[in-house]
């Protein structure tokens, strides 16, 4: 399953994990945020190749970085779209009893 961006599911995961915070390789070979450890499966090396070879993020060595086009690209598209407001309550009723 691909995005509107054209990357596969694990490659999007990846890019929110490392616009979360650095990656690093951890002993598994696995990739993962430098202090959640997100995501729990862990990112395989060939889905940073990707983002790197997409120039999404920089590598070197046990560590990524995000870079300003895979910063902004999870800011264009469907994840910007203004989504209607859903009140707790509807706007005509009177707040709980409790509340006043």
């Amino acid at each position: 399953m691909k995005d509107e961006f054209g990357l596969p599911a694990g490659e999007l995961l990846a890019l929110i994990a490392v616009n979360l915070e650095p990656l690093r390789k951890c002993s598994d070979g696995l990739w993962r945020s430098a202090t959640r450890n997100f995501p729990a499966d862990g990112i395989t090396e060939n889905q940073v190749a990707t983002l790197c070879a997409n120039g999404l993020v920089e590598w070197c060595q046990d560590v990524a970085i995000v870079t300003d086009a895979g910063r902004s690209s999870p800011q264009t598209g469907i994840w910007t779209k203004n989504f209607p407001a859903t009140p707790a309550r509807a706007g005509n009723l009177a707040a709980h009893f409790s509340l006043q």
